[in-house]
C-alpha cells in the first residue's frame, strides 16, 4: 500500500490521491475505443489496491457487486410482461423503488460499524471521525450512484443496464472517492462518445483545474489551517474569545477549501482522460439566499437530494417544512450518524422554509404594490442593490454559523457558542 504521510494525513489514501491518477492519463490517451470500459474498471481497482487497504477494496467492490444485484432486480421486474391481477405499471413501478431503497440501505447500514484503519486522521482526543470512514472511502456515494440507477430503472428512466457499463460508471477513477456524482445517463453519453473529449485543448483546461485545486488546497493547509485553533472545538476555554471567534468563522471556509480543491482535481483528471465531470461548487458565498446556495453548494449532491427525496415527498406541493426535514435529516444521516449533522439539518431545513415565506411575503407585497412595498422601493430597501448584499451578508452568516456547528462532531457548538455568549466560563 502506497503511503505518504502529511501529518496524520496519508495522501495517495485520502481524497487528495485523486492527484495520483494524472499518472493513467497517457494510458487513456493511447486507449483504443473499444477498451474504454476495461481500462476504466482496471485502473480504478489498480489504483485503489495499491492506495487502500485490500480488505476495504474488497469491501468497496462487493458493494458495487451488489448494487448491481438490486438494479438487475429492478430491471428485471420493471421489464414483466403485462400487468396482472389489476396491478397498474405505476404501481409496479412504485413498489420496484421501494425495494430498490430498502434493499440499498440495508445493506449500506454496516457499513456504519465497519472497523476504521490506523491511517485516517485523528483529532486532538485520538477520535477517527465516521464521515472520514463513509465518505473518503467512496461508500456514501456507492449507495448513492447504485440507487439512482436503480430508481431510475423502476421508473422508466434507464433500461438495458449493461454490467460493464455499470462498473465502468461505478468505479469511474476520478469520481469513485468522494464525487461528484455524475448522472448515469450522462457518463453513457460520454462513454458512447468517447474519445470526442479526448483533444489536447481539454487536457490542458484539465491540467489548469488540477493546478487550481492544489492552490486552494494549500490555502487550506497553509493559510487557512495555520489561522485555526483546530482544538477549539474541545476546549474553547484555553483560548481567548477573539481566536475561537475567528476559529469558528475560518472553519466553513477550511471546508469549502477541501471540498472544492478535491473537486478541482477530480475534474481535472477526468478532463484530461477525456471526460467532463460536473462542476460540483459555484460560487456559494456570493449567494443572496440560502435557495441560492444550495444551487451553489455541493450541486450535485443537492440535485440528487432534490430529485430523489424532496420531490417524491411531494416537493412544494404540500408539506413544504416537513419535506425540507426529511430531506436534510436523510443528508445528515448519509453523512454519518452524529449529531452535529442532524443539529446542522434542522437549520438547514428551518432556515429554507423561513427564506421561502419571507420571499412568498414580499412577492405578495410586490404583486399588490402595498403602499409599506413602494415606500421601501423609494429607500432602494427592496429590489435593489442595498437589499441583495444585505441579504447576502445574512446568508453567508446562518451558513457559517450553521456549518461550524456541523464540523464540531462532538459538541454540535454547545461549548463554544456558550462559551462566545458567556454562558459557557470552561
Amino acid at each position: 500500500m502506497l503511503t505518504y504521510y502529511v501529518g496524520p494525513y496519508n495522501l495517495p489514501a485520502i481524497p487528495f490521491g485523486v492527484v495520483g491518477l494524472v499518472v493513467l492519463v497517457p494510458v487513456f490517451w493511447a486507449l483504443p475505443r473499444r477498451w474504454i470500459r476495461a481500462g476504466l474498471i482496471t485502473s480504478s481497482l489498480s489504483y485503489s489496491l495499491l492506495t487502500w487497504p485490500i480488505a476495504w477494496c474488497a469491501t468497496l467492490f462487493g458493494a458495487v457487486l451488489y448494487g448491481y444485484a438490486v438494479v438487475a432486480t429492478c430491471q428485471h421486474w420493471a421489464g414483466r410482461g403485462p400487468c396482472s391481477g389489476g396491478e397498474s405499471a405505476g404501481t409496479r413501478a412504485r413498489g420496484t423503488t421501494v425495494f430498490a431503497w430498502l434493499a440499498i440501505h440495508l445493506a449500506y447500514v454496516p457499513v456504519l460499524i465497519w472497523p476504521q484503519p490506523p491511517w485516517l486522521p485523528r483529532d486532538a482526543a485520538g477520535e477517527i471521525h465516521p464521515y472520514y470512514w463513509v465518505q473518503w472511502f467512496g461508500m456514501g456515494y456507492v449507495a448513492l450512484r447504485s440507487l439512482h440507477i436503480a430508481v431510475d430503472v423502476s421508473r422508466g428512466r434507464v433500461a438495458g443496464v449493461r454490467f460493464s457499463d455499470y462498473l465502468a460508471y461505478m468505479l469511474f477513477p476520478p469520481t469513485v472517492r468522494m464525487g461528484p456524482i455524475i448522472r448515469f445517463q450522462d457518463f453513457m453519453g460520454q462513454l458512447e462518445a468517447w474519445p470526442a473529449q479526448r483533444t489536447g485543448r481539454q487536457a490542458v483546461i484539465g491540467l489548469g483545474r488540477i493546478v487550481v485545486g492544489l492552490v486552494r488546497l494549500g490555502l487550506m493547509f497553509f493559510v487557512v489551517s495555520a489561522a485555526m485553533e483546530h482544538d477549539f472545538w474541545r476546549t474553547p476555554q484555553h483560548f481567548s474569545r477573539l481566536v475561537v471567534f475567528r476559529s469558528a468563522v475560518l472553519a466553513p471556509f477550511f471546508l469549502y477549501l477541501w471540498m472544492s480543491g478535491y473537486v478541482d482535481l477530480a475534474i481535472g483528471v477526468g478532463r484530461m482522460m477525456g471526460f467532463v465531470v460536473p462542476e460540483n461548487f459555484r460560487g456559494p458565498w456570493r449567494s443572496d439566499s440560502l435557495r441560492e446556495f444550495w444551487k451553489r453548494w455541493h450541486i450535485t449532491l443537492g440535485a440528487w437530494l432534490f430529485d430523489y427525496v424532496y420531490i417524491p415527498l411531494g416537493g412544494n406541493r404540500r408539506h413544504v417544512l416537513i419535506n425540507y426535514l426529511v430531506t436534510f435529516l436523510y443528508c445528515a444521516a448519509w453523512h454519518g450518524l452524529v449529531g452535529s449533522y442532524f443539529a446542522w439539518a434542522l437549520t438547514q431545513a428551518v432556515g429554507l422554509y423561513v427564506n421561502r415565506a419571507w420571499c412568498r411575503y414580499w412577492s405578495d407585497h410586490r404583486e399588490r404594490q402595498t403602499a409599506i412595498y413602494r415606500k421601501l422601493r423609494e429607500w432602494r430597501w427592496v429590489g435593489g442593490h442595498v437589499s441583495r448584499r444585505l441579504s447576502g451578508c445574512l446568508t453567508v452568516a446562518y451558513q457559517i454559523l450553521t456549518l461550524a456547528i456541523f464540523m464540531d462532531e462532538k459538541y454540535a457548538g454547545v461549548r463554544w457558542i456558550g462559551y462566545l455568549l458567556g454562558l459557557y466560563p470552561g
